[in-house]
This record gives structure tokens, sequence and C-alpha cells, in this order.
């Protein structure tokens, strides 16, 4: 009997590190105050939280009152990309530009606005690895453009997109820029000056903190409109009572995996490097989506060619191994990945995509326990 799964979905969550753990449990108990009281119990939490957002500030480089908590990556880009886009709209601009790989909290967003509120949206096409042509975003900007969103690493091949290079086509046409950095966060470094980015979006739950914890880096001067309507908390950008353990949490987790970033981004790629040496030496009909010269390590996406994903991933969970398809917030959809659709895909291809990713607890045996099972189920 197996009495533990191994885990290879951390591209959807990762375990809450101990020390996270440890450093959020006095905020359900003795200092549980609402940062808005103005009382001991008050004081006390609203002093916590602005010391994790100077962490947060320091460790992004960003600037005094550009850090915006939310409850997660998807209202973060929500914000961004609502809040933005109306703002601008005001100034006669009603053009929206994302990539086709973006995360559905970005697409559905841009949807909406679409759909509902008359803004036109251009989705950019990828080349085969899963990256965007900046010539095609150039090409896609007219004066009525008045933000362009591109996802930092893809969430489902892992992808790095030329971020810097596209912010700075933005920047050229006075265009607000913002990156979903989800996926970028406590494995690339994020230098939001360095960058030149106007937003950028992070949520705690993929850097080993807790779950309905995100932040949005607001770049001063930027102006959008909240879609959170309430008390001034937030700096008048986001209404609603903070969650206090969350934010302790979300910005002790950044501060961990920062100070081990490197370390951490060595051992994924060994990890990544002897996963993928055994796969092509042992399953020849194996295909790797994405470009393996330009991602990050942890998330690696095959098709099995010939065979099913969700019989794979329904038979590796039977012997004891965790993985996916894609991304976990499109799960119950009935349809392919937008991302892989987006890098022109087969049919086949698309029916047999599988996404392995890894994290800190991982380790070779559990590879090479993945690797046998693998093989036995593909036979």
């Amino acid at each position: 009997m197996i009495k533990k799964h191994i885990y290879l979905d951390y591209a959807a969550t990762t375990p809450t590190s101990e020390h996270v753990i440890k450093s959020i449990l006095p905020y359900f108990s003795y200092n549980f105050g609402n940062t808005e009281s103005p009382h001991y119990y008050g004081f006390k939490a609203k002093k916590d939280v602005e010391y994790e957002r100077q962490l947060l500030k320091l460790l992004l480089n960003a600037d005094d009152g550009e850090i915006v908590f939310t409850s997660g990556g998807t209202e973060a880009n929500n914000l961004a990309i609502k809040g933005i886009a109306r703002a601008q709209k005001r100034k006669g601009k009603n053009h929206i530009i994302i990539s086709g790989i973006e995360h559905s909290s970005i697409c559905c967003s841009a949807g909406y606005l679409e759909e509902c509120e008359g803004f036109k949206v251009t989705r950019l096409d990828t080349s085969q690895s899963g990256v965007i042509n900046l010539n095609s975003l150039k090409m896609a900007i007219t004066p009525e453009t008045g933000i362009i969103s591109i996802m930092y690493v893809n969430n489902e091949i892992g992808t790095i997109q030329p971020i810097k290079e596209a912010c700075n086509i933005a920047k050229e046409k006075n265009i607000i820029f913002h990156t979903d950095a989800v996926q970028a966060a406590g494995t690339l470094k994020l230098d939001v000056k360095d960058l030149g980015i106007d937003l950028i979006t992070i949520s705690a739950h993929k850097f080993y903190g807790i779950k309905g914890a995100g932040a949005l880096y607001i770049k001063n001067g930027i102006e959008l409109e909240p879609i959170i309507n309430g008390g001034s908390q937030e700096f008048s950008k986001r209404g609603g009572t903070l969650n206090v353990p969350s934010i302790i949490g979300m910005a002790t987790a950044y501060e961990e995996s920062y100070s081990i970033r490197i370390k951490h981004y060595e051992k994924m790629t060994l990890l990544q490097d002897y996963f993928i040496n055994r796969i092509e030496k042992e399953i020849p009909f194996a295909k790797l989506n994405g470009d393996i010269n330009n991602k990050v390590p942890q998330i690696l996406n095959y098709s099995f060619i010939g065979f099913n994903s969700k019989d794979i991933i329904r038979y590796l969970d039977e012997n004891g191994i965790c993985c996916s398809s894609k991304s976990a917030c499109t799960t119950d959809k009935n349809e392919y990945s937008n991302t892989l659709v987006a890098m022109g895909l087969n049919e086949k291809e698309l029916d047999s995509a599988v996404r392995f990713s890894f994290g800190k607890y991982n380790t070779f045996e559990e590879l090479d326990y993945t690797i046998k099972i693998l093989k036995h189920i593909l036979k």
C-alpha cells in the first residue's frame, strides 16, 4: 500500500513551509487585530503588516506605496487588467494586448471587458516553443492601446517571455505594461526598476506561502479603478479587511524563497536534466513541449503520443504520483490548454500532454519511481 504520494505538481501549488506556518500562528490568536481599529490590537496588526510590506518592497526594489495586497494572483490580475483598462478608457484608449498563452484570470478578464464593456482585445500568437514575437507586438499596438499584459513565466510549459524587451516597446509608445509573474516569483529575480514594469502580480502559494494571499506591484503615478469597493484600505485601491495572517505568511515565504533562490534553481536544473535524460532514453515517443533553452527548470510538459493524458494522470495517481495536464484553474473545463493550442500542437499532442513540475522537496529517487511507473503504464 502506498503510504505517501509523490508530488510533481508544484506549479499548481506548493506546501506551506514550516517557517511560514510558525510565523503566522500568532495572528490567529493573540495578534488577531483589525488593522483599521484605533487601539492596541489594531495598531499592532497594522504595524506588522506595514513591516511585511516594507520587506516585499525591498525584495522587489519598489518604492513606498507601490505594494497592494490582494487575495491571490487571480484578484491581482483582475485588478491590473480591469482597473487599468477602465482608467485608460477615460483617456480614449480602449485597446488591450495580451499573449495567447496567458493564465485564465488574464484571458477571462480581457474577454469580459471585450464582451461586456466594448474593449478591443488583441491576443498575440506565439512560436512553436511558446514565445511571443516582439515584432508582432509592435504591429499590434494602436493609438488606442491602453495596456499590454504578458506573463513572465508560462505556468504550463515554463517558457520565459522576453519581458524586458516587451516592456521597452510599451514604454516607447507610453503604454502601461503588466506582467503576471506568479510562476516567476521565487525562481527568477524580480527587480521592478531593472525590468521597468508598471505592474507585477505575485501569489504566495506558488513559493511556499499560504493560499489566499497575493500582491500587485503598482508603480507610483499609475491610475487604476478599484474592482473591490469598500473601505480605504490598500491606498484606496482594494477595499476590505486585510487578511493579516496571509500577508505575514506571504512576505515571510517570499523572503525565504528569495534567500535560497540560486540554490533552488540549481537543484531544479539537476532534477530537470535527470528527468529529461531518462525520458529521452527510455520513452522514445515522448515529445517535450516548449523551449528547453529558454525556460525555468521546474516545469516540464510532455506529450506521450498515442495515449490520453487523463488516463496517464489517473494511473499515475493510483500508483502514488501526482501531476496534471494543465493549469489547475482550468482543469474542470472540457477544453485543451490554451497555451498548447497557441503553440500549434496537433490533436494527438494535445490529447496526450502531461505537466510535471518539481519543488524543493523532490528527490531523484522519486523521479526514478515516476519513470518506472510511467513506463509500466505506457507499456
